[in-house]
């Protein structure tokens, strides 16, 4: 975040009280939607339910993030939010994945963070910042 001049996001769509407030409001409805998603009424074992409601809402913390910032660094961040949401909500689902596929998750977790440092310090260099809001118009 130093090399990227980057601290908090100041300019973010809405205000840090309001982003937590929605945030414990997607962990209610989270913990809703859960109990009710079809097909998953003999899944659920003890505690599954509680692992469901945890990767739902951090998916919808991920959508938030991704639809309320402007720092194309949050975004991205917002982005692997989404990724470990459903990496759990399919742990939590499943009882368990193979080595195998963890490991290949894990890489392509790895492969994505390099991949989405490349393009913001690229975007940094660039346009001199990485508000999202300013990328609007193209620059020879």
């Amino acid at each position: 975040m130093k090399k990227a001049e980057v601290g908090s996001d100041k300019q973010a769509f809405i205000a840090a009280p309001l982003s937590m407030h929605l945030g414990a409001i997607m962990l209610g409805v989270s913990y809703l939607l859960s109990s009710r998603i079809p097909g998953l009424e003999g899944v659920h074992q003890e505690g599954s339910h509680l692992g469901s409601t945890a990767a739902m809402s951090i998916l919808f913390t991920g959508v938030l993030l991704m639809l309320t910032r402007r720092a194309a660094l949050s975004q991205i961040l917002g982005f692997l939010v989404i990724e470990n949401g459903i990496y759990l909500f399919a742990v939590t689902q499943t009882h368990g994945m193979p080595m195998l596929v963890e490991m290949g998750l894990l890489l392509e977790v790895l492969v994505g963070v390099m991949i989405s440092g490349l393009l913001l310090f690229n975007i940094k260099k660039s346009f001199e910042h990485i508000d999202v809001s300013q990328l609007t118009d193209l620059k020879d």
